[in-house]
């Protein structure tokens, strides 16, 4: 797993948001086997074979 998106979702201001987010990494690891991540436009991206799997984003009152 990728320091910078720990860092990210350690940094997300709302506890419900950052227990949403590691829950949600967990799940796309889970389910995407050898999913690469990384930290693009600010925002976690999962990668697999160089194309988007998903991706992480927060706002005021969702994720």
């Amino acid at each position: 797993m990728n320091q910078e998106v720990t860092d990210f979702i350690e940094a997300v201001k709302e506890p419900w948001q950052g227990q949403l987010c590691a829950s949600l990494r967990e799940v796309v690891h889970g389910a995407i086997p050898d999913v690469h991540e990384r930290i693009q436009y600010k925002k976690p991206h999962f990668l697999k074979n160089g194309k988007y799997a998903a991706v992480i984003s927060t706002s005021k009152d969702a994720v």
